[in-house]
């Protein structure tokens, strides 16, 4: 692990680095979750790659930890996979299928601070980034970040959120992507 490591750090080869991404998932599958899971920083670095196509092989490898046990090597990685989101213009549900995961493995309260930068977004979504969001959701809710997306539905003040979202409810904007559909 610790030479597929030194590879991604390189950051020479394009191809290599989704080749050893692909192998680190693989190795996952295998049973190596928490051999995989403790290096997670190496791979939470390809999240901020320039090429798309690494990002969301860094994030699949983010899926594939979480779903086999080692969520909690990645929540400090929360904020990588939103801003992962977030740079690539909302183009990539990758990283909000991580993040989903990483709920859904029950670490809702780690991954709820994402909720306040969700909500601006998901009537600029396609259909398919808005159910990516809102499964995101789902699980934040699911896996212990109720609290906080309550307070994102009903707005009580408790959840900061861009000024040129104010006074917008999480709720206001699902009820809108409901009429919408």
């Amino acid at each position: 692990a610790k030479a597929l490591v030194l590879e991604l750090d390189k950051k020479e080869d394009t191809f290599v680095q989704l080749e050893v991404l692909g192998l680190l998932r693989r190795l996952v599958e295998k049973g190596q979750t928490d051999v995989i899971g403790v290096h997670a920083y190496s791979y939470a670095k390809c999240l901020s790659h320039e090429e798309m196509v690494v990002a969301r092989k860094a994030a699949s490898v983010f899926c594939i930890v979480a779903r086999e046990g080692g969520a909690h090597f990645l929540t400090q990685y929360v904020p990588n996979l939103i801003d992962c989101f977030e740079r690539l213009e909302c183009k990539l549900s990758a990283p909000l299928e991580a993040l989903r995961e990483l709920a859904e493995a029950g670490e809702g309260n780690a991954v709820a601070p994402v909720v306040p930068r969700l909500v601006p977004v998901l009537l600029s979504l396609n259909s398919c980034g808005r159910g990516a969001a809102c499964n995101t959701l789902v699980a934040i809710f699911r896996g212990g970040g109720g609290d906080t997306v309550y307070r994102a539905l009903v707005k009580d003040g408790a959840v900061e959120e861009p000024a040129a979202f104010q006074g917008s409810t999480l709720l206001r904007v699902l009820l809108l992507i409901v009429r919408d559909n």
